[in-house]
């Protein structure tokens, strides 16, 4: 039964560094949100129509002066992918552990 357990509390640990992984790798693009603020807030030229070509392009130039270098995001998600991916290893070496305690208490 704790093995079980402990196979199921580390599959869920893949699944969330999964899913962080998936997030982070979100964050290096624009958002509806944003492209929204971008498209409220006015920061193009009221003359160009949405979608064409100028307003992509004036919105694109907005995001890359406005949101942080993207080399500097994809760094930082590096980062915490090798320090999630660490998280994960020591998990398996407890659950390896405890498990051989277990075995030693049988």
């Amino acid at each position: 039964k704790a093995k079980s357990i402990q196979l199921t509390i580390f599959n869920l640990a893949q699944e969330n560094v999964k899913i962080i992984i998936e997030k982070r790798k979100s964050l290096t693009k624009p958002s509806e949100k944003e492209t929204r603020e971008f498209t409220e807030t006015q920061h193009y030229p009221k003359t160009l129509k949405p979608n064409s070509k100028e307003y992509l392009k004036a919105r694109n130039d907005y995001y890359q002066k406005e949101l942080p270098n993207k080399e500097m995001i994809e760094q930082r998600n590096q980062e915490e992918i090798e320090k999630l991916l660490k998280e994960l290893k020591n998990e398996k070496e407890f659950f390896k552990e405890s498990e051989e305690r277990l075995q030693r208490n049988e």
